[in-house]
């Protein structure tokens, strides 16, 4: 009888062990949970973003800049959402790229985190 307790205790806990680390309970990634950047569509609401921080570059520039395209746009949901376009610009007469980055707080304000000059080559 002590035996079969002991073989019984033993199945159950070699069992559970396969169980947990096998990755059975495991839980699957959830879209759209606080991470990395995921693609997004580009459509109005990315354009008004976009257009955003084209004006707040020029604030900080004192240089007129015209958003020309959006080549790709991304999203990271934090407390709010990071924005990330690629984006084509023009300043003067010649067309440059960009890559800015804004902030969407809970609030629905925005602020342009980040702004990179592409080097065309």
């Amino acid at each position: 009888m002590k035996i079969k307790n002991i073989f019984y205790t033993l199945a159950v806990f070699l069992f559970a062990f396969i169980m947990t680390t096998s990755g059975a309970f495991a839980t699957p990634p959830i879209a759209g949970l606080a991470g990395g950047y995921q693609p997004i569509e580009i459509n109005n609401d990315i354009r008004t973003v976009a257009e955003f921080a084209v004006q707040a570059q020029e604030k900080r520039e004192h240089k007129p800049l015209k958003l020309v395209a959006i080549s790709t746009a991304a999203q990271q949901v934090v407390e709010g959402v990071n924005y990330q376009l690629e984006l084509t610009v023009t300043r003067g007469n010649n067309s440059y790229r960009a890559t800015a980055i804004v902030f969407q707080s809970l609030h629905a304000t925005y602020e342009l985190t980040s702004w990179q000059w592409q080097i065309n080559r």
